[in-house]
This record gives structure tokens, sequence and C-alpha cells, in this order.
């Protein structure tokens, strides 16, 4: 367990100033939110998991067979990424292009019938 630092509240495994406390609670529900409903519109099953932990929460996408296949975390840098996702209105596309998903991101060979090289 982390020890607790003066003047500072834990909040989803950061020490953030009491003072910015709520604030940064209600920004991390917002974007948990947008990250939720973005990363519905690629994958099967969109999750926010692991709240409280030391690691953070984070909003993970996992595919038909339940493996990870996206995942944001809901730190300051993930915010400030899901944040201008929104303000930019791609926020589902900046999900898949930042977890190798996107237009992009290259793709498994094809098999093909009888050729070699």
């Amino acid at each position: 367990m982390r020890p607790r630092l003066k003047g500072c509240r834990l909040t989803g495994g950061y020490h953030i100033p009491y003072r910015e406390a709520a604030a940064w609670h209600r920004r991390v529900k917002r974007c948990r939110k947008a990250a939720l409903r973005a990363m519905r519109a690629f994958c099967p099953y969109a999750l926010a998991q692991w709240a409280g932990s030391e690691d953070g929460e984070a909003v993970t996408g996992l595919d038909r067979k339940g493996e990870l296949v996206a995942i944001v975390h809901l730190d300051a840098e993930g915010l400030d990424f899901i944040e201008k996702g929104l303000r930019e209105g791609n926020l589902a596309q900046a999900l898949q292009d930042a977890n190798g998903r996107g237009d992009g991101a290259p793709k498994a060979p094809r098999r093909g019938k009888g050729k070699t090289a």
C-alpha cells in the first residue's frame, strides 16, 4: 500500500491535491464514459477495469475470445489523449491507431493458393 501524502487524496491510484481531487474525479468519469463508448465501436466488449489498483484504472477493449485488443489508461496522459480525440471528433479512430488496429496497422499476410515466394 502506498504511503499517504500530506495534503493529497489517493484517487484511482494517484495522489491528487485535495483542492484538485473533485475536478480530477469528474474528468476521469467523463473520459471513462467517452472511452467506453468509443471502444464499443470497434471491440465487442469494452470494460473499465483496475479502479483503485496501484497501476490505476484503464478502459480495455476485448475481442470475442476475451483477449485484450485495446487499452487506454486513465492517467493524466491518457485523459489528455481522450480529450484530444473528443475535441477532434475522432476518438474511436485515435484509439484504434494507438493500439495498432487502425488503417495504418500491418495486417496478417494472406495465405495464397499454390504460390510461394
